[in-house]
């Protein structure tokens, strides 16, 4: 005999769980990056570092070349973007970043 699938209804008056919620807005912070992204341009030094936090005291990650091309999203703290290369995640320092124009 098969099993018959339950499918969950959530009526619009009804307030989700904290744990419903906390899943919405991660949701709604991604969906927010991902129209926030732009392409940068590594520019004004040889070397960038890729920081683990948009800190100066935060872990290196690695090193950006000048003329690499990254995707980028802008912090909370304007001197930091949080960046993504082929190989790379972290947050480097926005006066080190272009934003490529089409």
């Amino acid at each position: 005999m098969a099993k018959k699938e339950t499918k969950k209804v959530v009526d619009e008056n009804v307030t989700a769980t904290p744990e419903e919620e906390v899943v919405k807005e991660e949701k709604e912070e991604k969906e927010e990056k991902k129209e926030t992204a732009k392409k940068y341009t590594v520019t004004g030094c040889i070397l960038l570092n890729v920081r683990q936090a948009p800190s100066t005291e935060a872990k290196v990650m690695g090193c950006l070349k000048e003329g690499a091309v990254i995707s980028g999203v802008p912090c909370g703290d304007a001197k930091w973007v949080q960046v993504q290369s082929e190989s790379l995640f972290g947050y480097c320092m926005r006066k080190f970043l272009k934003p490529v124009t089409a």
